[in-house]
């Protein structure tokens, strides 16, 4: 398989959300020289995708390794810009109020997932500006195992705009992500899945 083959680009439905697309992949194939296994996400329905979070590069990243689209989780402060608010729409992003949420953003993914999306969770929650890990929450591994879908591990590592939302779009860096088989999560694995997890993710900053 050729590098070209491996990154393919995804279908989304329409012809300038497919541009988009294969302009995000060269800004992180040739400006962020990413290396690594592609996701490796069945063909359809539900998955969960959970990764460190270090920039706003993140989500293209992963989307640039995937040959399917992905639904994120889009904090209510960056859903509500105005020049990307339509975009987040667009693509199915869900919106989450930190602050107010009372459970709604969690319900509303699981939906996703239950229409068999493949949702990607950023379990620390923001991203890490001090690169050490936060610790992890546990919504990603319960909405795996409400929803029936398997967990699928990603870590990604030399990114140069570490702590920066927009800026590190711009910053050229040497991306290498690293992935783990994935997970089915039942109420007996939760605890020892989620240590796992920490595990590996602790491990991007050393």
């Amino acid at each position: 398989m050729t590098r070209r083959q491996k990154y393919r680009r995804t279908e989304w439905g329409s012809w300038w959300l497919n541009f988009l697309d294969g302009v995000s992949r060269w800004i992180c194939l040739r400006v962020h020289r990413l290396r690594g296994p592609r996701l490796a996400l069945p063909a359809r329905g539900a998955a969960v995708v959970v990764c460190n979070h270090v920039s706003g590069l993140d989500p293209l990243l992963l989307l640039a390794a995937c040959c399917r689209p992905l639904c994120f989780l889009i904090a209510a402060e960056q859903f509500h810009r105005p020049a990307l608010r339509w975009l987040f729409r667009r693509t199915g992003c869900v919106c989450v109020d930190r602050e107010n949420d009372g459970g709604g953003g969690f319900y509303a993914v699981l939906r996703e997932l239950r229409k068999g999306r493949a949702v990607v969770v950023f379990p620390q929650g923001q991203i890490t500006k001090t690169g050490i890990v936060r610790p992890l929450k546990r919504g990603a591994l319960l909405l795996a195992e409400r929803a029936g879908a398997r967990l699928f591990p990603v870590k990604l590592s030399g990114v140069k705009g570490e702590g920066e939302i927009l800026r590190a779009i711009f910053m050229p860096g040497n991306v290498r992500m690293e992935t783990r088989p994935a997970v089915k999560v039942t109420r007996e694995n939760r605890r020892a899945a989620l240590r796992e997890l920490e595990n590996f993710f602790y491990s991007a900053c050393k």
